[in-house]
């Protein structure tokens, strides 16, 4: 499979695209990022706790409270039956990250179970165990990468191997854990500093995170719109992969690079309420709110899904 990323970091709104054989499979769009955006880190008050929900309300500067479920709360050293009303009060700070946007009337729903993305992990502080996404199907290799990571952090915290780590050496993962372990610390050293609700923690800029979530061996060419942003991505590949910066090439043409590359038509189809598949059939997708009925995983990056 042949993938490409698209990166158009020129104009209002930033944009990152991977295709795989010409076929549009993941996009990002940066918009001004609000207080309450999915992935942020913050410092939280717990304004009310309802027992008959079992879910509480924290204030986290946003517009509107956000909604925490009892199965997000951390219970380490307490039973799994313990009640929420047990566990938090009204006036505790904590500290909690964004895991879904506000949508309509409800405001962004949270969770204790922090994670935080790297190139080849996930770290996840408040859980134990590891990880290895189900794109690794070498056994050999998911055996040496579960060797790496026990001797890393044995039980004491989580661990997710992204699917970029099978081209990873040992010491590059070690890097990448040191440096997402040392965020963390930062992350919990403002909390203790500073009073809630506050910001702790936002991701890293599109540029960033494009490369990290969709780079690896089978992309022959990103392509970015903007010289700064293509001088930050070239830092980047060349810390990680300094052979392959080769790939990077900077768009010159007179339409917009989503526009040219169609883009922008094909998020249009994807987005209609009925999609037709290539089977015949079609389907309908109409926008609902579901009650939470359990826990997130500790992350929903595109391509790692996990398995023991």
């Amino acid at each position: 499979m042949q993938r490409e990323i698209l990166i158009s970091a020129h104009g209002l709104l930033p944009r990152a695209a991977l295709l795989e054989d010409n076929e549009l499979a993941e996009v990002y769009y940066d918009a001004n990022r609000s207080k309450g955006a999915a992935g942020q880190i913050y410092k939280g008050c717990v304004t009310d706790v309802l027992p008959g929900m079992q879910a509480a309300f924290v204030n986290i500067g946003a517009e509107k409270n956000a909604f925490l479920y009892i199965d997000e709360v951390d219970k380490r050293n307490r039973s799994k039956q313990t009640p929420i009303e047990q566990l938090l009060h009204p006036g505790d700070e904590i500290i909690v990250q964004v895991s879904k946007e506000a949508v309509g009337t409800k405001g962004p729903r949270v969770t204790e179970f922090v994670s935080l993305p790297g190139r080849y992990l996930v770290l996840s502080p408040k859980t134990t165990g590891i990880g290895i996404s189900r794109k690794i199907t070498s056994k050999a290799e998911r055996t040496r990468l579960r060797q790496t990571m026990t001797r890393l952090c044995g039980e004491e915290i989580g661990l997710i191997v992204r699917t970029a780590a099978r081209f990873a050496s040992e010491e590059e993962c070690v890097l990448d854990f040191e440096r997402l372990r040392d965020q963390w610390e930062a992350i919990v050293k403002k909390a203790e500093r500073l009073p809630a609700p506050v910001l702790l923690y936002e991701d890293e800029s599109l540029t960033v995170r494009a490369l990290r979530d969709f780079f690896s061996p089978e992309v022959i060419e990103v392509v970015v719109d903007d010289p700064a942003a293509l001088r930050e991505a070239k830092a980047l590949i060349s810390n990680w992969m300094p052979e392959w910066t080769g790939r990077l090439t900077l768009f010159h043409g007179n339409m917009d690079l989503f526009e040219q590359r169609g883009i922008d038509q094909s998020l249009n189809k994807a987005l209609r309420r009925k999609i037709w598949l290539r089977s015949g059939g079609y389907l309908i997708i109409d926008h609902t709110e579901a009650w939470p009925l359990g826990p997130l995983p500790p992350c929903s990056l595109h391509d790692d899904l996990i398995s023991g």
